[in-house]
């Protein structure tokens, strides 16, 4: 009786080792951060564990992030369907899934595929097209890459998803549509815990960028502007970088010339 008496003393500390290990295994990040913000001792261990076992690395480069991405495109297709969307001057936003040394542009450019067919956008025969100046029918950079502090980017990336996701779930009359509004907290809340995740890793702080790129084209109809804010997150940099996750807004206005 003695030593069963004794035992779970040892049995706790060894059950709670494995949980912190397996938790992660087990649960999403957004529910493993719910649980382990419990009590500091498990806050602690569960970001050793983190750090060591390189979670934030594998969540980026695997179906986590692809994951987000068909979910915030989903909020996209809603934004798009909403009462709210004007088709000549219109914002949408979209998550990102972006490969190792990859470039967000592409990745805008493979989701784009998936827009609506009425959606205005640039031609496809000239879509991909680039140019390092300012010239109409291609895209151009209008600044330099800019490097953003992580404590800076997060809640610019949270703002934007707020603000243009809002009419996913928001009806003109202020109705809720319950099930967009449960998908759209989904998504924020496990970009949330992605970014929490990262900022426990060895390679230093999750790497935050800002781009911007325009695409011009003028016709007999109309002039056409494309404007593409995109703020991206990764972690390592150069050729030790991984996988990323970007959010990109597309901005759209159409100058009639004729009709």
């Amino acid at each position: 009786m003695a030593l069963i008496a004794e035992a779970p003393f040892h049995v706790v500390d060894y059950s709670e080792a494995c949980l912190i290990m397996m938790l992660p295994v087990m649960l999403r990040p957004e529910e493993f951060q719910t649980i382990v913000s419990v009590c500091p001792s498990w806050r602690r261990a569960a970001t050793q564990h983190i750090a060591s076992a390189g979670v934030a690395r594998l969540l980026l480069e695997g179906a986590y992030a692809m994951d987000l991405e068909k979910d915030a495109m989903r909020l996209c297709h809603l934004t798009i369907q909403s009462s709210w969307f004007s088709p000549s001057h219109y914002t949408v936003a979209v998550l990102a899934f972006v490969g190792p040394g990859g470039d967000e542009l592409d990745a805008f450019l493979r989701l784009s595929t998936a827009f609506p067919a009425y959606l205005a956008l640039p031609s496809r025969d000239v879509r991909a097209e680039r140019s390092s100046r300012v010239e109409e029918g291609a895209w151009y950079f209008e600044a330099a890459d800019e490097v953003v502090e992580a404590e800076r980017a997060e809640p610019h990336m949270l703002r934007d998803m707020s603000r243009h996701w809002g009419s996913a779930y928001v009806g003109l009359d202020g109705s809720i549509d319950e099930a967009a509004q449960a998908l759209y907290k989904e998504v924020v809340q496990r970009v949330r815990a992605l970014w929490a995740i990262a900022r426990c890793g060895t390679c230093g702080p999750p790497v935050a960028r800002r781009r911007r790129a325009a695409f011009r084209s003028t016709s007999l109809r109309a002039a056409e502007r494309w404007s593409l804010a995109m703020v991206s997150m990764s972690i390592g940099v150069g050729s030790s970088s991984t996988a990323g996750l970007a959010l990109m807004v597309l901005s759209y206005h159409e100058g009639r010339l004729l009709g």
